[in-house]
């Protein structure tokens, strides 16, 4: 026998001490024997026998694991081959240990592992990850990134798809969240999530996300694991077919088993011509292992059991479990027998959970946890690089538990002591929070283990994780803060604010809530919210339903009713206003709810004034037009004899005009007041006497007959021509009157429209008749076909005109308020004039009735668009003056007419139509104010501004500003010319300018005929002004010499 070089130094042995010895001798007792059993007894070799495990004996005695391949090479010689393989004992105990760790791990962290491909959404995971959602993995296949969405809080899935999303484009190294997934029983489970990218692809981008789960509800169901997992392997077990074999090998007869046949893919009762054809199902890799475990067989007698790729006939590569055995008769085999088993998903299973546990350890590095490992008999601990790290425990010695536990502050030692002598005494797991102060920084960490017991049954380690909850830690003690912080902060606003517990019982008031109440917090603590904060209605007197309780009845936010007043602890009255929540946990659980309200006594008052004002005249204290129009309303809507007896009149002063001009408003004002009060004392009985504006007034007469009702007027149209003298009145204005016209409420008309329009023609042509006349419109069917016949001569020059483009167009300047004499103006307003063949203007006011009447209204209005848009293209103003176009109710009121509008803007082009102003009045914006809130919003995308006219007429759409996006509010002008009489349209205008600047417009005063008023108008904040004062409205063709 002769040694290599490497065997010599292997084993220790030379040449000369083994020369003349048997190689047998090399080897241990049992070794001897396999040896010469497997290689001696079999002399002459015929073929190289590999992986003999053998152990060989050193010279010093000791002995070492080895590999042997044997062959001979001569007729009396043979050649062995020794490996040292005793690092595998080494690497099988290491192997043993550190899956005995991953396990304490799992256990410990109640951790599920997951892994997720980018490219094909596939979502890999280990059964905990679906357990802590209640299901099982088959129940969730196939698992895609869906499935995880299905599960996930709406709320919660789309802020941690942008973390992950975060992560994925390198802005993280890891993906941190935390998640409620939907339990199968309905409720919410927490989960924290990490994970971090651990493979890319070959351009570099993200492909595999790996990470784990940790359940943090704390109510792990084991139970319904348990009994999941059991329904898991039950239904294996009846899934996992096992097929039989045999060979007879005296005459080379193969029988298969029904199964055997299935998982061949062949019929019932095929039987393979010889092994040859069994070995062709497997891949010809795969084939010398099988055949070679047979040969042993037949040669040794002993068995095999093996995994082998195998593909059934005409179907896909699977992995099946080949397991034989020889039968002998008097030492010859005569018969060979076993089992075939499909155990491809099993394989796939094994291979997917080495790589997950591949991945989990990853996973559990990227998320911070530290394991570690204590000697329950020698206290001595094992920590990984991170927790020793973390720790700052030395490299050069192996710590032991006390050294640990002195690390922990004074206050956490007791707890560490106490859960680690009841692990070690009782088994129990170790599972508790402490605090250390590590250079300086004080933290906390959260420690679990679980013991594990030795080959003597008793517990002889506990291995386990520490996780750092600092984090965690200070987030809770974040919320304390948060609490006591708003708790502060509710204690300082100028609301009051009361909260409820769920049976509506107060908890907790602030100052502003005692004041109100009149009641302190210690006062009002556990009454039930209606004893403390109790309403009625001021206007009925009725109790008000308490919000608190309607809140915590429908989980709803609840709003007091209207007119609602609180009567305080000592009996004072405060109108309020409130709003109640409910106070919700994260699952819906109701646990109280909170009320927050105020003193509203002033804003009160001041609606009270505001609708007042928009229903009273403010220079007469008469009932305006508004007040008018619904009492009217309401005597129509009566039974036609219930109004048998009743009359509307319309009283029209004569030359008033001249009044204004030669006196002055301030006289004009004063006569207003006098003819009202001559108004209110000669009709006294009747249902309404109202000022519609200017000069006229209306009165609706009840109980009365024509005859009567004449003499009446006639002696009112008297009293007021007498003002004439009592006030001394310039000689051109001592025409000073009344006329009148009546229409019998019972007579012809049924609509309000019908009345309004016969009453106006009946007051007209007593205009016309003289001054003091008094006509009836049953005294006009006659003069109403004239009218008629004189209306239909306008429209047809009013249609001419507008199809030869002969109409005139003026303008007024608008300045801004400060803006000095000279200066030029900002804005001007387009005004359309039609001429009478005798070359004289017919006004605005007698033409646009008959063209809103006939249709001609949208051509009117988008002829003057056009107008305007050529206007400012030829630069007729400048390029920086902006044109205001009014336009007609009618006409914002069409569809068509509106498209045609924004077609003009559109194809005029941004530039151009910056430059244009489209007013709308008030009461268009009244009438559907949705409707008009999307044509201004349409308007202004093409760069044309927006301005309400009229504003404050219809004092009703205050509450519709918010929607409707307006750059100018132009204010009524019957505010503007009481503005120096009236302390409360002072008020009025000032609301309304403020108002403007809340919602971002400017305003525009009109009827500005004074600098007194042009003062008063700065004075307030209004930003531009028009009226005679600053300019006389002229023609925008200079060739145009109209009057």
């Amino acid at each position: 026998m002769s040694l290599s070089h490497m065997m010599v130094e292997e084993a220790g042995i030379s040449d000369r001490i083994v020369a003349g010895r048997d190689v047998i001798e090399l080897f241990d007792a049992p070794s001897r024997t396999v040896f010469g059993e497997q290689v001696l007894d079999r002399l002459p070799l015929a073929e190289r026998i590999e992986n003999l495990r053998l152990t060989v004996q050193r010279s010093d005695g000791s002995t070492f694991l080895a590999l042997a391949s044997v062959a001979q090479i001569g007729e009396d010689v043979i050649e062995l081959v020794l490996k040292n393989v005793d690092f595998l004992v080494d690497l099988e105990q290491r192997l043993r240990i550190k899956r005995e760790r991953l396990t304490a791990v799992l256990e410990g962290t109640g951790a599920a592992i997951w892994a997720w491909n980018t490219h094909t959404r596939e979502l890999a995971v280990n059964d905990r990850w679906a357990q802590i959602a209640g299901y099982e993995t088959e129940d969730l296949a196939p698992i895609t990134v869906e499935t995880w969405q299905s599960l996930c809080h709406p709320d919660d899935f789309e802020r941690e798809r942008e973390a992950m999303a975060r992560h994925l484009s390198g802005h993280s190294s890891t993906y941190e969240g935390r998640v409620r997934l939907r339990h199968r029983d309905g409720s919410w489970v927490w989960v924290r999530i990490n994970g971090r990218v651990t493979s890319r692809d070959a351009n570099g981008n993200p492909e595999w996300v790996n990470g784990i789960f940790l359940d943090i509800t704390e109510e792990i169901l084991g139970h319904t694991r348990l009994r999941r997992a059991e329904e898991a392997l039950d239904k294996a077990a009846r899934l996992a077919g096992l097929g039989g074999w045999e060979v007879d090998l005296r005459d080379n007869q193969i029988t298969w088993s029904p199964e055997t046949c299935r998982l061949h893919n062949v019929p019932t009762g095929f039987t393979p011509d010889s092994l040859e054809a069994a070995y062709a199902f497997y891949p010809e890799a795969a084939r010398p292992v099988l055949m070679q475990a047979v040969d042993k067989a037949l040669r040794e007698g002993t068995g095999w059991d093996l995994e082998l790729p195998f593909r059934p006939r005409g179907g896909a590569e699977m992995w099946v479990r080949t397991i034989g055995e020889v039968h002998f008769e008097n030492g010859v085999p005569v018969r060979m027998s076993g089992a075939f088993q499909d155990i491809t998903k099993h394989k796939h299973r094994a291979d997917a959970l080495r790589l997950s546990n591949e991945r989990m350890e990853l996973a559990v590095m990227s998320a911070g946890i530290g394991i570690w490992e204590a000697d329950i008999v020698t206290s001595e601990l094992t920590f990984d690089d991170r927790l020793r790290a973390r720790f700052g425990m030395p490299d050069d010695r192996t710590p032991l538990i006390r050294d640990w536990i002195e690390l922990l502050d004074a206050g956490s030692r007791p707890i560490f002591r106490s859960a680690w002598t009841a692990a070690v005494r009782h088994g129990t797991p170790l599972d508790v929070s402490v605090r250390a102060t590590i250079a300086g920084e004080t933290r906390w960490f959260h420690i679990s283990a679980r013991v594990y017991e030795g080959n003597t049954a008793d517990p002889d380690r506990l291995v386990g994780v520490c996780r750092d909850s600092t984090a965690h830690h200070r987030m809770t003690e974040d919320l304390k803060r948060e609490r006591t912080w708003l708790e502060t902060s509710l204690s300082s606003i100028g609301d009051g604010v009361i909260t409820a517990d769920p049976e509506g019982r107060v908890r907790w008031m602030n100052p502003v809530a005692e004041a109100l109440t009149g009641m302190t917090v210690e006062e009002a603590f556990g009454r039930r919210s209606d004893g403390v904060f109790r309403v009625i209605n001021e206007v009925t007197g009725r109790p008000c339903a308490d919000p608190v309780a309607d809140c915590l009845a429908t989980g709803k936010i609840v709003s007091l009713e209207a007119n609602a007043t609180l009567i305080n602890g000592q009996g004072k009255v405060i109108a309020v206003d409130d709003s109640v929540a409910p106070i919700l946990s994260e699952d819906g659980e109701c646990l109280g709810a909170i009320m927050v309200f105020r003193d509203v006594s002033e804003q009160r008052e001041r609606t009270r004034l505001m609708e007042q004002h928009a229903n009273l005249d403010q220079t007469t204290g008469l009932p305006n037009r508004r007040w008018f129009t619904a009492a009217l309303s309401n005597a129509l809507a009566r039974g036609y004899s219930e109004r048998q007896q009743d009359f509307l009149v319309f009283c029209d002063l004569d030359s008033f005009k001249q009044v204004n001009d030669l006196h002055g408003h301030a006289m004009g004002d004063v006569i207003l007041r006098d003819v009202g009060r001559i108004l209110r004392r000669s009709f006294a009985d009747a249902h309404l006497v109202a000022r519609l504006g200017g000069d006229e007034f209306a009165i609706i007469a009840c109980n009365t007959d024509q005859d009567t009702l004449r003499q009446r007027l006639q002696a009112l149209c008297a009293e007021i021509a007498r003002l004439a003298d009592q006030h001394a009145l310039a000689p051109a204005a001592r025409s000073l009157g009344a006329s009148a016209g009546a229409v019998h409420l019972a007579e012809h008309f049924d609509n309000r429209a019908e009345t309004l329009r016969a009453a106006d023609a009946a007051c007209y042509r007593a205009k016309q008749n003289g001054r003091g006349q008094v006509v009836f419109a049953e005294e006009l069917m006659e003069a109403d076909r004239s009218i008629g016949r004189g209306e239909e001569d306008l429209y047809q020059l009013l249609e001419h005109a507008i199809s030869q483009n002969a109409l005139s167009v003026h303008f007024q300047e608008i300045h801004t308020v400060e803006e000095t004499d000279g200066a030029p103006a900002r804005m001007v307003e387009l005004l359309a004039r039609l001429k009478a063949p005798e070359g004289r203007l017919i006004p605005a006011g007698a033409f646009i009735p008959v063209a809103e009447r006939s249709g001609l209204i949208f051509r009117l209005d988008q002829w003057m668009l056009r107008k305007a848009l050529a206007l400012v293209a030829s630069d007729r103003f400048g390029h920086d003056t902006m044109l205001c176009v009014n336009m007609s109710g009618a006409s914002v009121g069409s569809d068509q007419f509106c498209l045609e509008v924004l077609e003009l803007l559109e194809g005029a082009g941004r530039r151009t139509s910056g430059n244009i102003c489209l007013e709308i009045t008030e009461t268009v914006a009244l009438h559907d104010p949705e409707k008009v809130a999307n044509f201004a919003r349409k308007l202004r995308a093409t760069g044309a501004k927006v301005a309400l006219d009229d504003f404050g007429a219809g004092m009703s759409s205050i509450r519709h500003l918010h929607s409707l996006k307006v750059d100018f509010l132009k204010l009524d002008g019957s505010f503007v010319r009481d503005i120096q009489t009236s302390r409360l349209t002072r008020l009025t205008l000032s609301c309304f300018v403020d108002l403007a600047r809340e919602i971002g417009a400017e305003t525009i005063a009109e009827f500005v005929e004074t600098n007194d008023i042009r003062k008063e108008m700065a004075a307030l904040g209004v930003d531009y002004v028009q009226g005679y004062l600053l300019h006389v409205p002229e023609a925008v063709d200079r060739d145009d010499h109209s009057t």
